[in-house]
């Protein structure tokens, strides 16, 4: 018993170890998922917002950032960034609301450190086909545990950074979504060394 619990501290010793290398820790949680009937290829990047008035510029680069990764990732034959008034039969539209957009706080990464006063991401995404019908939710969280201590004076935290990295991410679970594949990855493929 005492080498089990010896063994599992030493796991989550090294995820710790290896995510605050990487400079910042990244959540996915899938809700309902369910297969498009028809093979999807456009994908339409509908309303992507927060409830934050002081927060819409961060969700207008999300949304920037998440059409052109999806273009990147050719994926798809078309990506729209604005819903046409019929949408395509092998269309999926997807939405989101942010739920915290946080710059953090300087003065907790440079005194306290250990992530706290990370910046923060958290938002909740659906894709639906072309009548409108959820197919897909899911949540996202993503943390930036750069800037902590020295750092943080040479190397703010950059919230504009972990937005545009959150796109990305978000552009690479609707791809594996749209072929089928499973929306979690392993958290090993995720650790930088």
């Amino acid at each position: 018993m005492r080498v089990q619990s010896l063994s599992v501290r030493c796991v989550a010793l090294i995820v710790s170890f290896a995510t605050t290398v990487s400079g910042c820790s990244y959540a996915l949680t899938a809700g309902q998922e369910q297969s498009p009937a028809v093979p999807v290829t456009t994908i339409v990047i509908g309303a992507v917002g927060t409830d934050d008035e002081d927060r819409q510029r961060e969700a207008r680069l999300f949304r920037r950032a998440l059409v052109a990764a999806l273009r990147e990732t050719d994926a798809f034959a078309t990506v729209l960034s604005v819903p046409p008034r019929q949408m395509p039969r092998d269309a999926a539209l997807v939405t989101g609301r942010f739920q915290t957009i946080s710059d953090g706080s300087e003065g907790l990464r440079f005194v306290v450190g250990y992530g706290a006063g990370a910046p923060r991401l958290r938002a909740r995404f659906t894709i639906s086909d072309a009548a409108g019908q959820p197919l897909v939710t899911f949540s996202e969280s993503h943390r930036s545990y750069a800037g902590a201590g020295w750092k943080g004076h040479f190397s703010p935290a950059d919230l504009d950074e972990l937005t545009t990295n959150l796109a990305s991410r978000t552009a690479n679970v609707i791809v594996r979504w749209s072929r089928g594949e499973p929306m979690e990855r392993e958290v090993w493929e995720d650790l930088v060394f």
